[in-house]
C-alpha cells in the first residue's frame, strides 16, 4: 500500500511528524524528471538481497554509461547495507574514480541538521518554537523580527528571502560564516507578511542558524560537530572551505550557467560560497548519512526522531553540479550523492525506492 505523502518545504520539528506518521520530504534538489534518461525499472517480489543489489547495481550502471549519472549509492535493509558504490569521477581532469567514502556537496540536507538542533535547544528548554528572532537575536535589523517565529522559519513561513542572486554570484568568497550571511538576510525586505504565505526560505534556516550560535555559545559549525555529527558517528562530514584540500572531496560538474544551459559540464568552483552554512552546502559520504538516518531512527539525536519516521521520510539538495537524496522507507535505505546537477540523484533515487517500495513495509 502507498503511503501518504507530504511534501514540506521545510523541517518540520521531529515531534509534529512522529505524530504525523507520514512520509516527509524536506529540502529542495528536485526538478523535472526526463524518463528517457531516468526510467523506471521493477525488482521481483521476494527477491534476495543479492539480487536487489544487482538490480541497483545494473540501473545505476547503465545511468552513468550514458552519461546521465556520476556519484554514489547505498541501499541498506534495516541496518544492513546491500549495496555501497560509487560511479564515474570525483576529479574528471585527475581521472579520479567516486567511492563510497567520496565527500560530496549535500545541498540543502544541512537543514535537517539544522532542525535537529532547534529540537535539541527547544528539549533544553533554551527555546520555544513561539519565540521570535528578537527574543533571541536582540537588535537585528531583519525585518519584523519581533513578529517572525522560529516555527514560521522551520516551515518556510516567515516571509524572509533568500541568499542566492546576483549579489551572491559576484561575492560568492565573502560568504564564510554565520554573521556574513545574516548580514545579507538583513538587508533584504520581507517577501510577504510573516505566516500568510510559504515560501521556500534558505534565509530563514540562516535565522535559525544564528540562533543556535546565540543559544549555544558554540558557532553553527561546532555545535553541529559536536551534537549531530559525534553523536550519530559521523566522521567525514563538515561544513569545509571550499579551498581547503581533502583527499576525497568530489568535484561539482554543472551545466547551468549564469545566462542558460552550458554546452559542457563545467567545474562549479566559481558558483560555491567560501563555506556552506546553516542552509546547506555541507558535504557528507554515504556511510555517514546512512549513520545520521540510523540515529534519528533510534532517537540517538533526540528523543522525538524514535518513531518519528515509521512512515518514512526524505531529504533532498541540489545545487549547480550538487544533487543528493536520502530516502528512508520503514524497511529501506536508500542515499544517492551526485556530484552532476539536479535530478541525477532524486530521479535515480526515485527509481530505486519505486522499485522497492511495493515491498516496503510487507
Amino acid at each position: 500500500m502507498k503511503k501518504t505523502l507530504i511534501v514540506l518545504m521545510a523541517v518540520v520539528s521531529l515531534a509534529a511528524i512522529a505524530q504525523e506518521k507520514k512520509k516527509v520530504v524536506v529540502g529542495g534538489g528536485g526538478g523535472a524528471v526526463d524518463k528517457t534518461q531516468y526510467p523506471d525499472f521493477s525488482i521481483a517480489a521476494g527477491a534476495s538481497d543479492a539480487d536487489v543489489a544487482t538490480a541497483v547495481d545494473r540501473y545505476v550502471s547503465d545511468r552513468a554509461a550514458v552519461g546521465h549519472f556520476s556519484g554514489a549509492v547505498l541501499v541498506a535493509r534495516g541496518d544492513k547495507p546491500l549495496l555501497t558504490k560509487g560511479w564515474g569521477y570525483r576529479d574528471v581532469a585527475k581521472k579520479l574514480p567516486n567511492t563510497d567514502e567520496t565527500q560530496f556537496n549535500i545541498g540543502s540536507i544541512n537543514k535537517i541538521f539544522t532542525g535537529v538542533a532547534i529540537e535539541q535547544l527547544e528539549r533544553a528548554g533554551k527555546l520555544s518554537l513561539d519565540d521570535s528572532i528578537a527574543k533571541h537575536l536582540p537588535g537585528t535589523t531583519i525585518p519584523s523580527a519581533d513578529k517572525i517565529t522560529i516555527q514560521q522559519l522551520l516551515k518556510h513561513r516567515s516571509g524572509i528571502g533568500d541568499i542566492f542572486g546576483p549579489n551572491f554570484r559576484e561575492n560568492a568568497d565573502s560568504y564564510r560564516d554565520t554573521a556574513s550571511y545574516l548580514a545579507a538576510i538583513a538587508a533584504q525586505p520581507l517577501r510577504f507578511e510573516p505566516g500568510t504565505d510559504q515560501r521556500y526560505s534558505n534565509g530563514g534556516y540562516i535565522v535559525l542558524g544564528a540562533i543556535v550560535e546565540k543559544l549555544s555559545g558554540l558557532t553553527y559549525y561546532d555545535y553541529i560537530d559536536r551534537n549531530v555529527y559525534a553523536k550519530a558517528r559521523m566522521t567525514s562530514s563538515g561544513s569545509f572551505f571550499k579551498t581547503e584540500k581533502s583527499a576525497n572531496r568530489a568535484i561539482g560538474y554543472t551545466r547551468r550557467g549564469p545566462d542558460g544551459p552550458l554546452p559542457e559540464r563545467t567545474e562549479n568552483f566559481a558558483t560555491l560560497p567560501a563555506r556552506g552554512s546553516s542552509a546547506g552546502g555541507g558535504y557528507s559520504t554515504l556511510r555517514d548519512l546512512f549513520s545520521f538516518t540510523k540515529a534519528l531512527r533510534s532517537g540517538t539525536l533526540t528523543p522525538a526522531g524514535q518513531g518519528a519516521f515509521k512512515g518514512g521520510a526524505g531529504f533532498a539538495g541540489g545545487a549547480p553540479g550538487i544533487n543528493a537524496m536520502v530516502e528512508m522507507t520503514p524497511e529501506y535505505t536508500v542515499i544517492v550523492l551526485s556530484n552532476y546537477d539536479s535530478p541525477a540523484a532524486t530521479a535515480v533515487a526515485g527509481a530505486i525506492t519505486g522499485a522497492l517500495e511495493p515491498k516496503a513495509g510487507e
